[in-house]
């Protein structure tokens, strides 16, 4: 009897303290514009001397697009909070040459927030690290004609995903404090990251719209993107093909804007 009166009362107390401090859970949306850290060779060719090949480069980033964020954050003091936001970024097509890019981005951000001045409105800074997990597309599409006038439509369409992607982000924002236990807040939002999938998967093939992905083999399907390859290994073509891993740019920046309610009062 007396251990279960100690236990009511530590666990009454555990919970007023816990309900005695701050937390807060906030919605957010925005969009964010390429931060360009890796380049593609686009087009064909632009000219030049005799017997060389010149093409466009362009710079990309897969960073762009909506996002969607929620983050709960605990009160340490008036000017500081830790928390943890869950950012999903649908992204936008990015278009290169015979090549069209599209990106879905799942983020996990454990972040620090620091007020830095104001009352009812307050200037705020926050630094994060980013643990992402997501998949991109990449869809080919080429007309080409041969002297006699043929012309072949190639349309290719292959998914990039698994592994995890690790990255640092960093907002500053203003924030509007109402009467109530609601916050309004506009920031600029930079995140640096990027992209090596695990994994990826031939989902359609056809030439002059005849579907030909029943006569690929499992390798030419299907591939796994390693971190180092054996040269003497040969391929076989009942098992996924082997490639090294290579790193799409997720860099980018933006703004968004949204509310937050503190849960347990001001």
């Amino acid at each position: 009897m007396k251990k279960t009166i100690l236990f009511l009362l530590f666990t009454s107390s555990f919970f007023n303290c816990l309900i005695a401090q701050k937390f807060s859970f906030s919605l957010e949306t925005g969009y964010q514009f390429k931060l360009a850290s890796g380049t593609i060779s686009e087009g064909d060719l632009l000219g030049g001397e005799p017997g060389t090949r010149t093409f466009g480069i362009a710079k990309y980033s897969l960073g762009k697009g909506t996002q969607f964020v929620a983050t709960a954050m605990y009160h340490v003091n008036e000017k500081f909070e830790l928390g943890l936001g869950v950012n999903y970024l649908l992204g936008s097509t990015h278009t290169a040459s015979w090549r069209e890019y599209q990106n879905k981005l799942l983020r996990f951000n454990p972040q620090a927030k620091f007020y830095i001045t104001g009352e009812k409105v307050k200037l705020y800074t926050t630094i994060g690290a980013i643990a992402a997990i997501g998949k991109y597309q990449i869809e080919f599409n080429k007309e080409t004609t041969w002297q006699d006038g043929t012309v072949m439509a190639t349309h290719r369409l292959t998914e990039y995903s698994g592994g995890w992607s690790f990255g640092v982000s960093n907002s500053t924002g203003i924030e509007f404090q109402t009467n109530s236990a609601f916050k309004f807040f506009i920031e600029l939002d930079i995140y640096a990251q990027s992209y090596g999938a695990r994994k990826s998967e031939i989902l359609e093939y056809n030439i002059n719209g005849e579907d030909l992905i029943s006569s690929l083999s499992v390798s030419q399907i299907y591939a796994d993107h390693v971190d180092s390859l054996n040269e003497s290994e040969i391929q076989n073509p009942d098992e996924p093909s082997k490639y090294i891993r290579s790193f799409i740019p997720f860099n980018s920046a933006g703004l968004s804007a949204g509310i937050s309610v503190s849960l347990f009062g001001n």
